[in-house]
C-alpha cells in the first residue's frame, strides 16, 4: 500500500472498525489485524495493506486459473481495504466479467458504469471507452433489444480513438465487443476474426483471463460457422491444450459437435460432467447457458420429452439471473421443443416470449423463433400465414455463414409444403437440406 494512504486507513479503521467489519465479510485474520493491532494506525494501515496485497495477488492468480468464484470472493475483499487510487483498471474489470459470469449482472453493469465515470474525471479517455464497452456489452445481455444496437455504436465510436492510443489492453476490449456485435448477428467467421485479434492484443497485455474469455466466445464461433465438425474438433483440442485456465465452453462446444455426429453418450457425459464444474465454480450465467446444448443434444438424439425438460431448466436459471439475450434463444428452444411433441398453443406462446425478449437482430433467436410460428401457423391451417413467415425464415438463413441455417430453413419450408399437399416439392427441399448439412459435416 502506498504509503501516504496509510494514516489515513489506519485511522478510519481505528475509528470506524466495528462498523466495516460488520459490513464487509473480509475474513477472521483482517478482523484479528483491524480489531488487535494496540490501536496504532500506521501498524493497522501496514498490516491491513500486506493483507490486502495478497488478497489481490491471490484473486489474479484465480482469474488466469479461470476459477471466477474464488477469484470474485478475493478481488471483492481486496477492494474493501485498498484505496481507489490503487486498484488496477484491468482487474477492476476482471471483476466486473466475474460477477457477470457468476450471475451477478444488476452489480456488473453498475460496476462497469462507475468505473467508466471515474476514468472520465480522471481524463482517461481510452480507459473510460473500455469500462463502457464492458458496460455496454452486458447490458446488451440483460435487454438485448433496448442495447445491442447501442453496443455496435460504441464500437464504431471507440475503434478510432483505441487505435491510435495503441494500447492493447484497450485493443482487446474494442475486439471483444466488436466480436460479440457479429457473433449475435450470425456473422461468425467476423467474429472470430475479431476475437482472434481480441486474444492476440489480450496476450500482449498479459491480461490472461480476458484472452482465455475471447477463446471461449471463438469456440462458440467455431461451432456456429462454417467450419466443417472435424476441423472444428481438432480447433477445440488444440485450444484447449494451449490454455494454462480453466475453459469449460470449449467442453460445451465439443459436446455439441459430438452430438451433431450421432456421439450421443459421449456428448451428454462430457457436457453433465462440464456443467457440474461450472456449478461447483459459481459460474452461474454459463451453467444456465449450457442448457442450449443439452437442448441441442436431446432433440437431434429424437429425445423431444428430455429436450423440453432442459430447455425449460435453462429458462427457469436463466430468468432468476435477470438475463434476456441467452433466455430469449432459450425460450424458442423450448417453444421448439413443445412443437414436438405436439403442444403447438404452448410451443407458439414460448416462441412469441423468446421473440419479445430478444434483440431484432438476434439472429438465432429470430430464425428459431419464426421457424416455430411459421410450422404452428401451419399446423392451424393458415398456409399463407406459415409461408409469409417461412420467407423471415429464409432470408435470415441467407444472411447467416453456418450451413445448418439454410439446412434447417428448408426443412422448415418442406414440413409446410408437406401440410399444404405439396410432397414433391417438400421431397426437393429435403435433399437440399441435405446438402447444406454435409458442408458442415453434421449427423441431421
Amino acid at each position: 500500500m502506498n504509503t501516504r494512504f496509510r494514516p489515513v486507513v489506519g485511522q478510519f479503521f481505528l475509528e470506524h472498525r466495528p462498523a466495516v467489519l460488520r459490513e464487509y465479510v473480509v475474513g477472521p485474520a483482517v478482523a484479528q489485524i483491524a480489531l488487535g493491532a494496540h490501536d496504532d494506525p500506521e501498524r493497522i494501515a501496514c498490516r491491513i495493506g500486506d493483507t490486502a496485497t495478497h488478497l489481490d495477488a491471490a484473486g489474479r492468480r484465480a482469474l488466469d486459473r479461470g476459477d471466477t468464484g474464488a477469484a470474485v470472493n478475493l478481488l471483492e475483499r481486496a477492494e474493501v481495504l485498498l484505496p481507489l487510487q490503487e486498484l488496477n483498471l484491468a482487474v477492476q474489470l476482471s471483476l466486473t466479467r466475474g460477477m457477470a459470469e457468476s450471475g451477478r449482472l444488476d452489480d456488473a453493469i453498475s460496476r462497469a458504469a462507475r468505473i467508466a465515470g471515474q476514468r472520465a474525471a480522471a481524463g482517461d479517455l481510452v480507459g473510460e471507452l473500455r469500462a463502457r464497452l464492458e458496460e455496454m456489452r452486458w447490458r446488451a445481455n440483460a435487454d438485448p433489444e433496448r442495447w445491442a444496437a447501442a453496443l455496435d455504436a460504441l464500437v464504431k465510436k471507440a475503434r478510432p480513438a483505441i487505435e491510435q492510443d495503441g494500447d492493447t489492453a484497450a485493443q482487446a476490449a474494442l475486439e471483444h465487443a466488436a466480436g460479440y456485435v457479429d457473433y449475435n448477428r450470425g456473422r461468425q467467421a467476423a467474429a472470430l476474426a475479431a476475437l482472434t485479434r481480441g486474444m492476440e492484443h489480450a496476450r500482449q497485455a498479459g491480461d490472461v483471463w480476458l484472452e482465455t474469455s475471447m477463446r471461449a466466445m471463438a469456440a462458440t464461433c467455431i461451432y456456429l460457422g462454417p467450419t466443417p465438425i472435424s476441423e472444428a474438433l481438432r480447433w477445440l483440442d488444440d485450444a484447449k491444450a494451449q490454455s494454462a485456465a480453466y475453459q469449460p465452453q470449449l467442453d460445451t462446444r465439443k459436446a455439441a459437435l459430438l452430438a451433431e455426429l450421432g456421439r450421443f453418450g459421449e456428448a451428454r457425459s462430457l457436457l453433465n460432467e462440464t456443467i457440474a464444474q461450472m456449478n461447483e465454480r459459481g459460474l452461474a450465467l454459463l451453467a444456465g447457458y449450457a442448457m442450449q446444448t443439452a437442448w441441442r443434444i436431446e432433440m437431434l438424439a429424437g429425445d423431444d420429452a428430455a429436450a423440453e425438460r432442459v430447455a425449460r431448466r435453462g429458462c427457469e436459471q436463466l430468468d432468476r439471473l435477470e438475463e434476456r439475450a441467452f433466455l430469449s434463444t432459450q425460450a424458442c428452444q423450448l417453444a421448439d421443443a413443445l412443437y414436438a411433441l405436439g403442444r403447438h398453443d404452448e410451443s407458439e406462446q414460448w416462441a412469441l416470449r423468446g421473440l419479445e425478449l430478444g434483440s431484432s437482430d438476434d439472429l438465432a433467436t429470430q430464425f428459431l423463433g419464426l421457424s416455430v410460428r411459421s410450422r404452428v401457423s401451419a399446423r392451424s391451417g393458415d398456409i399463407s400465414a406459415a409461408l409469409a413467415l417461412a420467407e423471415q425464415v429464409d432470408r435470415l438463413a441467407a444472411a447467416s455463414d453456418d450451413p445448418r441455417d439454410p439446412a434447417d430453413a428448408a426443412l422448415n419450408r418442406a414440413e409446410i409444403v408437406h401440410l399444404a399437399g405439396d410432397r414433391g416439392r417438400a421431397s426437393e427441399l429435403i435433399g437440399q437440406a441435405i446438402e447444406h448439412y454435409q458442408r458442415k459435416e453434421a449427423f441431421s
